[in-house]
């Protein structure tokens, strides 16, 4: 999808490192090894799952990701995934996790526009794993008391929550390989406007190419019969969303749980767990930077706009012949980089032209300086 081939990552010792690249440290957290929330952006996945959607500093999920190389089995668990899967050496951000069932083969990619590829060189969007945490919270529009959790997943998921100083418990199971399949709790949750509450979330995708992941929430049902959604354990991959609708739309089904009090837990929901220190790097509080704007590869008829950001941005072009008072502009690349390319096609032979880059993220927009060039007779 991005036009940054030029920085992949490439396999080493069967797991995933960046060519070239320094990393930060490492720092143990509850017996595992996690990246350190410092390292280098290049280390860093920003919500790859719904990166429309603006991060909110302190808020969101961790996640370490993980894949299976082309000699392994196919497991059908996600803790078999999980544990037998090769960790990629980046740490991985999101909001939340509410991604209706639709095709994913945009893969993932780095602040720097790096795509992340298996140990084959391909791009990694089947046969890996999410291991996420987080703690839940009240936003200030819940009400407090108990609330009933499940979650929409293609391929298999788990919901733990902490219910000890060192353990934590199954609260959702809904785990296997299967289409976009409703798991729920059978037991509460309790939460207070000072409740932080740690949990995990597994989730791993098996073959390409749907997938889905929702994490949903209510308050938890006055009548026990009730307890029992008539949609928990049901599944099929066109009963929730229509996948073939971009973005996917809503099913009756899924209408019909919101009818029933159900709802998608918020980003405002999600705190950032401890040892992050709640530091969001892809959080976007200010416009973008932009610097090093250039105009390069002219020929006849084409031209190359380059330029860099700050912060990971999406890339377009902006340009005007002169004497005609008006700008065109290319299509929106939305893949997040801080390094930008643009190609101007049909241009005009030895034609006069004014551009200028745009780059936007979270609602900001910033454009570069404007540059005159002449293309080739």
């Amino acid at each position: 999808m991005g036009r940054f081939g030029a920085l992949v990552y490439a396999s080493m010792l069967s797991s995933l490192i960046l060519s070239g690249c320094n990393y930060g440290d490492t720092v143990a957290v509850g017996g595992d090894t996690k990246a350190n929330p410092d390292a280098p952006s290049e280390n860093v996945v920003c919500n790859p799952f719904n990166s429309e959607n603006p991060a909110l500093q302190g808020h969101g999920l961790t996640a370490q990701l993980r894949y299976l190389s082309d000699d392994q089995p196919r497991y059908s668990t996600v803790m078999d995934n999980i544990n037998f899967g090769h960790l990629v050496e980046a740490t991985i951000y999101l909001n939340d996790v509410n991604v209706p069932t639709r095709p994913f083969d945009r893969g993932f990619f780095t602040q720097t526009g790096s795509v992340v590829v298996n140990s084959s060189g391909n791009q990694l969007y089947e046969y890996f794993s999410l291991d996420m945490q987080s703690q839940l919270a009240l936003s200030a529009t819940d009400a407090v008391g108990d609330y009933q959790m499940a979650i929409l997943a293609d391929d298999g998921a788990m919901i733990e929550v902490q219910d000890s100083a060192d353990g934590y418990s199954l609260l959702v199971g809904d785990d296997g390989t299967h289409p976009t399949q409703m798991g729920c709790a059978t037991r509460p949750i309790h939460m207070t406007d000072q409740t932080t509450l740690p949990i995990k979330v597994h989730y791993f995708q098996g073959p390409r190419f749907h997938i889905s992941a929702v994490v949903m929430w209510r308050p938890w049902p006055a009548n026990p019969l009730d307890v029992n959604d008539p949609l928990c354990g049901s599944s099929g991959n066109s009963l929730f969303f229509d996948s073939t609708q971009t973005p996917s739309t809503p099913q009756p089904a899924y209408n019909d749980l919101l009818a029933r009090g159900w709802k998608p837990v918020a980003p405002t929901n999600y705190l950032l767990p401890f040892n992050t220190g709640a530091n969001n790097p892809c959080a976007v509080a200010s416009a973008p930077q932009v610097s090093f704007f250039s105009v390069s590869q002219v020929t006849q008829t084409t031209a190359v706009l380059t330029w860099n950001t700050d912060i990971p941005t999406n890339s377009q072009g902006a340009f005007s012949l002169s004497g005609t008072g008006s700008y065109n502009f290319t299509t929106i690349d939305n893949t997040p980089t801080t390094i930008h390319s643009v190609t101007l096609t049909g241009l005009t032979n030895f034609g006069s032209y004014s551009v200028y880059g745009l780059s936007s993220a979270a609602g900001f927009q910033t454009l570069t300086n404007t540059l005159n060039f002449r293309t080739l007779r």
